[in-house]
């Protein structure tokens, strides 16, 4: 019998111009689960506003880095 863990998470989108001039959109989902593995660094099990609140820090930093470009001609010299 398998065991599921309820998600606790958000999906971000980031909405920027790349280098080529064109606009980018990208979503990305950041989740844990609520299991007894997820524990703080103290030893204590995680609860939902400690998962949320971790997942809005890798949101942030991950909306704040742009992405290279992978959808131009410029690209395609670049990785060459």
């Amino acid at each position: 019998m398998k065991t599921r863990f309820p998600e606790i998470g958000m999906t971000v989108r980031k909405h920027y111009k790349c280098a080529c001039g064109r606009w980018v959109t990208r979503s990305k989902r950041f989740y844990q689960t609520i299991n007894p593995y997820n524990v703080t660094a103290s030893g204590f099990m995680k609860d939902q506003y400690q998962i949320l609140a971790e997942c809005r820090q890798e949101a942030a930093a991950w909306t704040r880095k742009k992405d290279p470009c992978t959808h131009s001609a410029h690209a395609v010299k670049e990785i060459r």
